[in-house]
């Protein structure tokens, strides 16, 4: 099926059949009906080719003036040869060419007497041989090479202009019932009672006053196609379920992505890093970078929790966690259900897939206490638009743990002894003394547009302070910069490797040589 591609003839086709029908029909459907059609009509060239005069065409045949031919390659279109003469190719040895005439009026030449080709064994029977599309059943192409010939036909039903889709169905502009202002309006209201949302379609017709004696389908195809249209309305259903939602309910970290999630400046890709490092930046399994775990198709994943998270209440969605959570087709954000893994607790959650995060995640983390670099595991809840997240807990246990701070408006770093009843890691775990001091920070940063340079340099000193032997592990580096700025792996380790004032000593550690920096 790779020279699949729908005619207009078949595009009117479906036309006619939506409009006959009254029913907005999905995209396999109306893949169903074509291939249907096309099959059809290919037995029936098929069957005229059998019963008529014409001979078969093969490359090892030969043919005179004045034959009617069927060329089963063509989809058994009828041809009369007009014309014959030598072939001249070198490298083909001898053969004939013979020209022909076709019903449409368009002459072709074809080579023959060439004993030795492919087509010369092919099967000309009535069926048109068992890969011929007359011996195909509709429902098997459609399965077979499902994503291919849906997005043809989906681009080609777009061209026309006469059709529109709304939630993966089709239907006729024409057709559509109109809903006016007031019916919208109580649809907005319905929506409010319901706290915003969200609702099916199907959930917000029967509340809205319409029009009776019209195809229910057709109905609800229709006031599916006005939310779409009005502002007040998102769609926020996952991919094959349509659920509304007010836009003006929606919380504002939803609508307006919190800028500490997002990177300061591009990653550096292809940043020449040593293989330690990248492999490092898998390990820590940033969203935005090239280097994070590709999807894999777990069913509970494992992650470690980063400060620009912690502080927002969301989740990083990496590659491997977007598999976990639903996709969608057009809306940019989808409702769900987030579950406290240990309590059962339900807590409302929005997947934001264009920025990648997973808001609602606040409430969870003030429960457990939990410090950027715990440890939390993510999987599928047992109903549907249902997610479970469970902090990783533990028998509290007192350590020696790193504390951030910005008395005066400067990054320090600290250590204290603390108790902690979550599981971490130990490279990532950073306390926060005051999250709105560190807000101040990070939104003087960007006020100042201080480089990464120099901001990873700042973190790097202050860090040193912590241990005796003054040295610096690249997680913890990741860790600690990402509190003032949002920044990648791969940019703050490319920092590492081209300033000469950060040295190397050793597994992931590196130290600071000030001499270094100015020689």
């Amino acid at each position: 099926m790779g020279a699949f591609a729908p005619t207009a003839s078949d595009l009117e086709h479906i036309t006619h059949q939506l409009i006959e029908r009254e029913v907005p029909l999905s995209t396999r459907e109306l893949l169903l009906i074509i291939l249907e059609r096309q099959i059809a009509e290919e037995q029936a060239r098929v069957r005229a080719a059998a019963v008529g005069d014409a001979s078969p065409y093969l490359p090892g045949g030969t043919f005179s003036v004045g034959q009617t031919l069927s060329f089963p390659a063509l989809r058994f279109a009828i041809g009369r040869v007009v014309e014959t003469r030598v072939g001249s190719n070198p490298l083909a040895g001898s053969f004939q060419v013979i020209a022909v005439d076709f019903a449409d009026g368009k002459r072709r030449e074809f080579a023959t007497q060439i004993e030795s080709h492919p087509l010369n064994s092919k099967p000309t029977s009535m069926n048109g041989g068992s890969d011929s599309i007359a011996n195909q059943e509709p429902a098997a192409l459609a399965d077979a090479f499902a994503a291919r010939l849906e997005q043809r036909l989906d681009a080609a039903l777009d061209v026309t202009g006469k059709l529109l889709r709304i939630s993966g169905k089709w239907f006729s502009r024409d057709l559509l019932v109109h809903v006016d202002e007031h019916q919208l309006n109580l649809a907005e209201a319905a929506l409010d009672m319901a706290g915003g949302g969200p609702l099916s379609t199907e959930q917000i017709a029967p509340q809205i006053d319409l029009p009776t004696g019209v195809n229910a389908k057709l109905m609800v195809f229709s006031l599916a196609h006005a939310l779409h249209r009005d502002d007040r309305f998102d769609e926020v259903g996952p991919t094959g379920e349509v659920l509304w939602y007010l836009n003006r309910l929606e919380p504002d970290e939803v609508l307006r992505p919190p800028r500490m999630l997002q990177p300061a400046q591009p990653t550096v890709r292809g940043a020449a890093l040593t293989p330690e490092l990248r492999r490092l930046a898998t390990e820590l399994d940033d969203e935005y970078s090239e280097h994070a775990h590709p999807a894999n198709g777990e069913t509970q994943v494992r992650l470690v929790l980063t400060y620009p998270h912690r502080r927002a209440g969301t989740l990083p969605l990496t590659p491997r966690l977007a598999a976990v959570f639903p996709t969608a087709r057009i809306s940019p954000r989808v409702k769900i259900t987030l579950v406290d893994g240990h309590t059962g607790k339900q807590h409302p959650g929005w997947v934001v897939r264009r920025e990648r995060f997973v808001w609602g995640l606040a409430p969870i983390f003030a429960q457990y206490e939990t410090p950027a670099g715990s440890f939390l595991s993510v999987s599928r809840g047992e109903q549907i638009g249902e997610y479970v997240v469970t902090v990783e807990t533990r028998r509290p246990v007192a350590d020696w743990l790193r504390s951030a701070n910005a008395p005066q408006g400067q990054l320090r770093f600290s250590m204290s002894k603390r108790s902690l009843g979550v599981q971490y890691m130990d490279e990532l775990v950073i306390l926060s003394e005051s999250m709105e001091q560190l807000d101040i920070l990070r939104a003087r940063h960007e006020q100042q547009a201080t480089t990464l340079e120099q901001l990873v340099q700042d973190v790097f000193r202050e860090l040193v302070k912590l241990t005796p032997q003054g040295t610096v592990h690249a997680k913890t580096l990741y860790g600690a910069v990402n509190i003032a700025r949002r920044a990648t792996p791969e940019s703050i380790f490319a920092e590492l490797v081209q300033r000469p004032s950060f040295v190397h000593v050793g597994d992931a550690y590196w130290r600071y040589e000030a001499q270094a920096a100015t020689a």
